[in-house]
């Protein structure tokens, strides 16, 4: 009985000493930034850790969309090495790498996807004074909703009390009042049209939530649209490019719920044939059900549907009841498929990264 409380102490004591040091490691990095959302996380924190160094504050990024990655202060980016499987105590060894490094603004998107995960991690791993709110699409049904309404709940549980807040859609200004946390509703604007040169492929409502973030911390609007040319893309969200054949392929791999699939693939439509690639991830195949409506809505506008991933026979016999032809092919075949192309063509990669995309876009030069 004796040897158990005592084993029960040491943990408990090993326990408060971790938190102390946890907290000693965020109050020497003032600027704390939260990222979540449903699509664009990856960019944001990006575009925000480059506007933040580019104005002379130096800052550190984590982000964890198509692979994990750490985002130093000279903009160049590291893979995080996982030797346990992705755990959001991750971002306890974050936070003292940049503590560490001296760095003075920490930018995290959030991994987070239950309710309580998303509570936890903002509230005792990175106690953020600010959290940006990209959009509330249905994704992750499981952890975090089937309906809009369910995906806004669970994210607003990443709200810091005393925090900033800034999103586009309002319902989570109740949210805000109830943590008591400020909120900003930001308004979208066009910056499309002013033609930005950018590496990286962010959508209009990001800039604006990154922009008036950036108002916040003296970082004026100029240089958060010059941090747009410095930031470098997410593996699985990059520049379209023309392969040798003269096809067009668009690698959207991070692209995988409902708006944002049906957004690209009426974007990648035109005068030339589109090819929709789906990669299928296993433990994801909920995303599935989302694909095949649109295939439903949209398929007099595509060519072809090739699955790759996981079991792509049964996704391509699956999609074929939305009245698209599609089928599975290997990795090495389709790649050969786009070499030889054409220009009269249009592959647009869509659903995940892992896997089966990242060998076809090695296969294809890419990264």
């Amino acid at each position: 009985m004796i040897i158990v409380v005592v084993v029960v102490l040491l943990i408990l004591a090993l326990g408060l000493a971790e938190s102390f040091f946890h907290d000693r490691c965020l109050r020497s990095i003032p600027v704390r930034i939260l990222v979540n959302g449903t699509r664009g996380k990856t960019s944001t924190a990006r575009l925000i850790v480059s506007a933040l160094n580019l104005s002379g504050i130096p800052a550190m990024g984590r982000t964890t969309g198509s692979e994990a990655c750490i985002i130093n202060s000279d903009g160049s980016i590291e893979p995080f090495v996982r030797r346990h499987g992705a755990r959001i105590t991750e971002a306890i060894g974050f936070a003292r790498l940049c503590s560490s490094r001296n760095a003075k603004a920490m930018v995290v998107e959030c991994m987070a996807l239950g309710e309580e995960n998303q509570k936890v991690f903002s509230q005792n791993l990175i106690k953020p004074g600010y959290v940006v709110i990209t959009n509330s699409y249905i994704d992750h049904v499981p952890e975090i909703g089937s309906t809009r309404e369910q995906t806004i709940w669970t994210l607003s549980r990443s709200i810091n009390p005393g925090s900033e807040v800034y999103a586009i859609d309002r319902e989570y200004e109740a949210y805000c009042k109830a943590a008591g946390a400020n909120f900003h509703l930001v308004s979208v604007h066009d910056y499309e049209s002013m033609e930005l040169k950018s590496h990286i492929p962010v959508h209009d409502a990001n800039i604006s939530l990154a922009v008036e973030l950036g108002k916040a911390l003296g970082i004026g609007e100029p240089v958060m649209l010059e941090a747009l040319k410095l930031a470098l893309p997410d593996i699985g969200l990059d520049n379209s490019f023309i392969t040798r054949s003269g096809a067009i392929f668009i690698p959207d791999f991070a692209i995988n719920d409902y708006e944002c699939m049906r957004e690209a693939i009426i974007k990648a439509s035109g005068e030339k044939k589109l090819c929709v690639i789906y990669n299928n991830r296993s433990d994801r195949e909920f995303r599935l059900l989302l694909a095949r409506r649109i295939f439903l809505e949209l398929g007099n506008g595509i060519d072809c549907v090739y699955a790759i991933g996981d079991y792509p026979e049964k996704c391509a016999r699956y999609f074929r009841h939305s009245n698209v032809k599609s089928s599975a092919i290997s990795v090495q075949d389709l790649a050969s498929l786009i070499e030889s192309a054409g220009e009269d063509y249009v592959f647009l990669a869509i659903g995940n990264i892992k896997g089966s995309g990242q060998l076809l876009l090695q296969s294809l030069g890419g990264k």
